[in-house]
């Protein structure tokens, strides 16, 4: 587990976000979860680009589950309140 290097794709991801360059997004989000498996914004990020840009509300769902199993309370309150609400 490399979690130094898993935020940075995490930080990585979320600034080519705001270029819309969702090839790059995806791997570097895919790399921060490969180093860091047990980090649940890695999953939320990564779902919120499967929702909103992607348009695979399965595979968002799957992330935003991902994240809870791996979150904290908090984590877990916020996305099965508003995320996951079944």
């Amino acid at each position: 587990m490399d979690r130094f290097n898993a935020r940075a794709y995490q930080f990585h991801g979320v600034y080519y976000r705001e270029f819309n360059n969702i090839q790059y997004v995806m791997r570097d989000f895919d790399s921060a979860i490969e180093l860091d498996p047990f980090n649940p914004l890695s999953y939320i990020f990564r779902g919120v680009t499967y929702a909103v840009n992607l348009d695979d509300r399965e595979r968002a769902r799957n992330d935003f589950k991902s994240a809870v199993q791996r979150g904290d309370a908090g984590i877990r309150k916020l996305l099965q309140r508003w995320i996951l609400p079944d």
